[in-house]
């Protein structure tokens, strides 16, 4: 296979399977990739030992990600056997909406939507402040966030230091001047509820840019670099919003006490979940996997991640970036790949019940009565941060990959 994802696949996973499970799934890769070439999403195999063990996997399991059926894939793995004969037996796993969508080259996330809306208008469900369904949505972004975290070691993170400080830092701040200065000069805010709207409008929907990424596999590519190195930074930055807000709002704390609670809070959660992360976690998980139930091990990774989202928050950051730094941690034991490929089936099915929550809290009798107003404002919008982006990555990046991230991160 000449695939770029075949070759980075070669490169870091196959050297640690026996010679015959290399060969093996050498072959049914080849095979996969003359069936059913661009349907193939993901590819994910992990098996019981850990990766550093001297001695081959003592099971090969497989996960296809595709739009294919599993009697398809079924005959690409016919006659391929692992070392102890046993005849492999990869899973395809998909969604029904994926397959009747991409059918359309509709983006999932818009099915869901647009099915949110229609269901909102016809059955009248009224979600709007229903704060229940807006967290169990909410860890659909946690997870998705978790899930990036995991392909994301500390030591990545250090080398993205231009894409987070650099295009972070300047996007969100030039971003939010534009804005603030369109809504006070343009539509008459007062300064301070212009900077506060300027800020808000700068961020972008880390859910909708990560999944969007995801199903085109470019969040490895210079674009998804740069737009989760962006991504990153808007998360850090709603602290120093929410802060701006407060500042703005009351007048019984000094500013000096803020930025230091702010900075104190940061250093114990930070502390805490770094902690736990080097001398605890991989430590949990190996005790976790020795009991070989499969209830245990899901509910020890499910605790960790909604444990990480919780104290992040609980010290005012986002859940999504508790998330993030848990999957983080997690990259830097042996359990990253089946930890994700576990975790497949809950992202993607919180990721549904969250957009759906969005389309059902749009009012299509409000939305028809001002489209042109909504169509105008929103493309302007677009294009004010299109351009802003554009500027800041073209920087340092091609014009290519500037208009690409600008294009991506817009909405």
């Amino acid at each position: 296979m000449t695939t770029e994802r075949t070759k980075l696949l070669s490169e870091t996973r196959l050297p640690y399977l026996s010679d015959r499970e290399r060969k093996t799934l050498s072959h049914f890769l080849e095979r996969l990739e003359t069936t059913a070439g661009d349907r193939v999403q993901h590819v994910i195999f992990f098996g019981s030992k850990a990766r550093g063990d001297a001695e081959p996997y003592a099971d090969l399991d497989l996960m296809v990600v595709a739009d294919i059926e599993q009697d398809e894939l079924d005959t690409v793995a016919a006659g391929l056997e692992t070392d102890d004969g046993t005849a492999l037996m990869p899973m395809v796993w998909k969604l029904k909406e994926y397959r009747r969508l991409r059918r359309f080259k509709m983006p999932t996330m818009v099915g869901y939507i647009v099915t949110g809306a229609i269901m909102g208008s016809l059955v009248q469900f009224d979600v709007r402040g229903n704060e229940t369904l807006d967290q169990v949505a909410g860890f659909g972004i946690v997870f998705l966030m978790f899930t990036i975290g995991l392909g994301i070691s500390f030591s990545d993170l250090r080398e993205m230091k231009k894409e987070v400080l650099a295009f972070g830092l300047s996007q969100v701040v030039f971003t939010a001047v534009v804005l603030a200065a369109i809504a006070n000069l343009a539509f008459g805010f007062e300064v301070k509820s212009a900077i506060i709207i300027g800020s808000a409008l700068a961020l972008s929907s880390t859910a909708i840019v990560l999944k969007m990424l995801n199903e085109s596999g470019q969040i490895k590519s210079k674009v998804g670099r740069a737009a989760l190195g962006i991504l990153i930074f808007q998360d850090i930055a709603v602290i120093p919003i929410l802060l701006m807000v407060t500042i703005f709002t009351t007048k019984d704390k000094s500013l000096a006490a803020l930025l230091g609670q702010t900075a104190l809070d940061a250093v114990i959660v930070l502390g805490i979940l770094l902690v736990i992360g080097k001398f605890l976690l991989g430590h949990v998980f190996r005790i976790v996997s020795n009991t070989n139930s499969k209830e245990i091990y899901m509910g020890s990774i499910i605790l960790t991640v909604v444990g990480a989202s919780y104290l992040a928050h609980h010290f005012g950051f986002s859940y999504s970036l508790g998330g993030f730094i848990d999957g983080m941690m997690i990259a830097d034991t042996n359990y990253k790949y089946k930890v994700e490929s576990d975790l497949i089936p809950f992202r993607d099915f919180l990721l549904g019940v969250f957009f759906v929550s969005v389309g059902l809290q749009i009012d299509l009798n409000v939305v028809m009565q001002n489209l042109l107003t909504i169509v105008l404002l929103g493309i302007g919008l677009m294009l004010v941060k299109a351009i802003v982006h554009f500027l800041i990555v073209a920087i340092s990046e091609t014009k290519h990959v500037a208009l690409k991230t600008a294009l991506t991160l817009s909405q």
